[in-house]
């Protein structure tokens, strides 16, 4: 069922309990929106918070998570509850109305509802949902945490179509907060376009980046992209793991590329190069069959997978 975004004056943590510091283009828009209504709380790191730009008041609470190395495979999952459920009687103990995670563990929120159900009584609970509903494919466990928490908890989806699968699937109560279309901040206002592919990001699978590396190939163009285990093999990829200048090479590259299959999550990297009229060059998905309609005037071009 879809439920309107709506917001009344409401005393709200916003929880993000796995530092996505990729998201914060999209935190700073949300929280300004969430904060013009609502006496809003950030409850997260430090490397976070510094990285966030809000122009409305809000609170900052800086949580310490523990060393990462510590909590390697399963063990990460027990952390993430742990995390959740300490943010949780937080927001209970300072009387918030709402708790909003940012990004979330499926598994750490599913637990909480069936182990600990009374910290869910007296605050309303929202999660956006990013990789989580791709990931309900792959674990039986996860289906089950998921629709098992469908009752205490609603979704923050950035697509409708997104929410109404997990509706149908699920029984799972959502609304939409359409993804921020963010300009670029440039002292140039033209770019000259160059003989390169930019994939920016992390998310790769083998198929699609040899389909991308094959297309570069043939036109003479150059694929600079994050290091992964296949960059190597071929002599005109130019990988780096982290990009300083990367919103140049978004404007200046030839295409942006997109080289993942995701079915009910977005690109964060389809909406930048939307907003700022860039070439996208993608291999087909559902998402992308489903943002290409909703969004008909992005410049995408689709390459056919290497099977």
């Amino acid at each position: 069922m879809k439920a309107k975004l709506i917001l009344k004056f409401m005393s709200i943590l916003f929880v993000e309990t796995k530092s996505c510091l990729g998201h914060v283009s999209y935190y700073n828009k949300y929280l300004e929106f969430l904060s013009s209504n609502n006496n809003v709380e950030v409850y997260s790191t430090n490397a976070l918070i510094e990285k966030l730009d809000v122009k409305n008041d809000v609170k900052f609470k800086v949580v310490h998570f523990g060393k990462e190395k510590i909590f390697k495979k399963i063990l990460y999952n027990f952390k993430q509850v742990l995390l959740a459920r300490k943010a949780l009687k937080y927001a209970i103990a300072n009387g918030k109305n709402k708790v909003i995670f940012g990004a979330y563990d499926t598994f750490a929120i599913g637990i909480l509802v069936i182990v600990c159900p009374h910290l869910f009584f007296n605050v309303n609970v929202e999660v956006f949902e990013h990789n989580n509903i791709d990931q309900l494919s792959k674990s039986r466990i996860k289906r089950y945490l998921y629709k098992a928490s469908s009752k205490k908890i609603k979704s923050i989806v950035f697509e409708d179509y997104i929410g109404k699968f997990i509706s149908s699937k699920y029984s799972r109560v959502y609304s939409v907060y359409k993804h921020p279309l963010v300009k670029f901040r440039s002292t140039t206002s033209k770019y000259i376009k160059e003989d390169f592919v930019f994939l920016p990001s992390y998310a790769v699978e083998e198929s699609r980046f040899r389909s991308l590396a094959e297309y570069c190939q043939l036109n003479n163009l150059k694929l600079v992209c994050k290091t992964n285990i296949w960059c190597k093999e071929y002599s005109f990829v130019i990988s780096k793991d982290y990009f300083s200048n990367y919103e140049s090479l978004m404007k200046s590259c030839h295409s942006i590329a997109i080289a993942n299959d995701f079915s009910y999550r977005v690109s964060g990297v389809f909406y930048e190069g939307y907003s700022n009229d860039c070439r996208l060059l993608v291999c087909e998905s559902l998402m992308i069959q489903n943002l290409k309609i909703i969004y008909p005037e992005a410049k995408v071009t689709i390459l056919k997978v290497i099977s």
